[in-house]
């Protein structure tokens, strides 16, 4: 008598098989939002890093220190006048992505007068703060008032975010802010030109003047597609450079 052996193959059923593509799409659900939150937390700590190293920098050069030495060469009679920060929204030194210039700025003298001169310049090579996250720096500017998500400025006792082109002057001069040594004080400039310190403004102690103090808003987004409008992730930063020395931030 000859005996066989019948073997059932069964496979999954078609519920089973909804189940499990069901449990997929949860977790790929999860795994992508997990994702976007851990970015959306790595973009804020790099915003709160450029405040961070603001406020580093300004400290810095209120007790005349900094980088990139702390034992300056100057000439007889110079002085430490502070530093600057340019922010630049395209370095070289970055890969095309943001950064901040920094110059350490020293005050000059005349052996013939033997009096301080009112020419402020860079004393050593700028340092520059790389800015991560693909995040930019949105320094175009906008003719009027309290234009959203472009560079503004607040003059002393206004109300209002205007166009700081009268402050900025060449169309594709960078912001920049200077510190001074001791008293900490900042102003307002630009660069004058595509990068590098003011000849003309920022280099006179002449045009320290009272309405360079206002607030200055450097807006911020994430380059997604390489324009703002198209970001997920935009801030303004407030600079006060008056009132205290405070900076702000705020998600738009």
């Amino acid at each position: 008598m000859k005996l066989t052996s019948k073997t059932k193959c069964s496979g999954m059923s078609l519920i089973e098989v909804v189940m499990v593509l069901a449990i997929s799409a949860l977790l790929i659900t999860i795994a992508f939002a997990t994702f976007g939150q851990r970015r959306g937390v790595a973009v804020d700590d790099e915003v709160n890093q450029i405040v961070a190293q603001i406020n580093k920098i300004r400290n810095e050069a209120q007790k005349g220190s900094g980088p990139p030495s702390d034992s300056p060469a100057l000439t007889a009679g110079e002085t430490l006048f502070g530093q600057a920060i340019e922010f630049d929204a395209r370095c070289s030194s970055n890969g095309g992505n943001s950064c901040m210039h920094i110059y350490r700025l020293k005050r000059g003298f005349s052996t013939i007068s033997n009096q301080p001169t009112n020419q402020i310049s860079p004393y050593e090579s700028s340092t520059d703060i790389p800015v991560t996250e693909n995040l930019l720096f949105q320094l175009a500017t906008k003719s009027g008032c309290n234009n959203q998500f472009y560079l503004g400025y607040k003059q002393p006792g206004s109300s209002k975010f205007c166009d700081p082109s009268l402050f900025m002057g060449a169309s594709q001069a960078n912001p920049m802010i200077v510190i001074e040594t001791g008293s900490g004080r900042m102003s307002f400039f630009s660069t004058g030109q595509a990068q590098g310190f003011n000849p003309s403004k920022a280099a006179n102690l002449n045009n320290y003047t009272a309405d360079r103090q206002g607030v200055l808003r450097l807006p911020i987004y994430q380059k997604q597609g390489g324009t703002p409008a198209s970001s997920q992730y935009k801030y303004n930063i407030d600079i006060n450079l008056a009132g205290g020395n405070e900076i702000t931030t705020t998600k738009l």
